[in-house]
């Protein structure tokens, strides 16, 4: 007897047809592993040879505070060959400012005005 078909193994056909459209080869990685993006393995790798190995930590809180500190220097400080010998952080605030469709709006109080609800100054009063 064969097993029922579990759809969590099938990959979405809305996601290839995506894929297709970018123009982007997809891949499929087994269960659990980061083998699937190349980033994430490089991201894994270099957090292994560059923290982790040969190395002990003597709790979990400093293996948990090494690790944050090694993510911000990773993501604000270290230089990435890939992305032109800037920082990750760097790289993503000149994408935005290249793309960005619209200027930031600045948070402050609201700045209502009267008749700043087109022509609703009639429809509010009280008689």
């Amino acid at each position: 007897m064969r097993r029922p078909i579990e759809f969590a193994q099938y990959t979405s056909i809305t996601y290839t047809g995506r894929l297709d459209e970018l123009g982007i080869a997809p891949s499929a990685g087994s269960k659990g592993d980061a083998l699937d993006n190349a980033m994430a393995e490089a991201w894994v790798a270099a957090f292994k040879a560059e923290l982790v190995d040969g190395r002990r930590f003597g709790s979990f809180e400093q293996a948990e505070h090494e690790t944050l500190h090694w993510i911000g220097f990773y993501n604000d400080e270290r230089l990435h060959e890939e992305l032109g010998d800037i920082p990750p952080a760097e790289y993503e605030r000149n994408h935005l400012d290249k793309h960005r469709r619209f200027a930031p709006v600045e948070a402050g109080p609201p700045a209502l005005t009267r008749g700043a609800l087109a022509g609703l100054d009639g429809m509010m009063s009280c008689r």
